[in-house]
């Protein structure tokens, strides 16, 4: 048990905190959070049911960069499982690539579809407002 302690302390302190120091911006905060729970920048149908994906329609310029992005992401997690699980046979592989492939169309299919929607654009207004407040209540600024 000590041992567990010791190892979560050790990561914690050589590399959370090093990545976390270097969020300074939307972009760092969208690779922070890409590298360490990407699952919350998934974009849902619901815009009020996203958590951080809101901040894609903020760090990311064009359909087209988000796209290249999001396929590039998605097929280095395929890679990675092929290269870490020695029971992940190549039919696994290619099953798993096509759901991946899926996913990202249906990622950038959102995003594209909300990309410019009044309700995406008050959400993301109304988030930042509130973040401000709670920032300014915590006299962080």
């Amino acid at each position: 048990f000590q041992q567990a302690i010791e190892l979560a302390v050790n990561t914690v302190r050589d590399v959370l905190v090093p990545a976390f120091a270097r969020v300074t911006d939307l972009s760092n905060c969208v690779s922070f959070y890409r590298q360490f729970s990407g699952l919350k920048l998934i974009l849902s149908p619901e815009i009020k049911d996203n958590e951080e994906g809101l901040l894609n329609f903020l760090v990311y310029e064009n359909v087209e960069e988000y796209q290249k992005d999001t396929l590039r992401l998605y097929g280095l997690k395929n890679t990675d499982l092929l290269n870490e699980m020695n029971s992940y046979t190549q039919e696994d592989n290619r099953k798993d690539k096509i759901d991946r492939i899926r996913r990202a169309k249906e990622q950038i299919r959102l995003f594209t579809e909300q990309r410019n929607s009044p309700e995406v654009l008050a959400e993301i207004e109304y988030r930042k407002n509130l973040n401000i407040k709670r920032l300014k209540e915590q006299k962080v600024i």
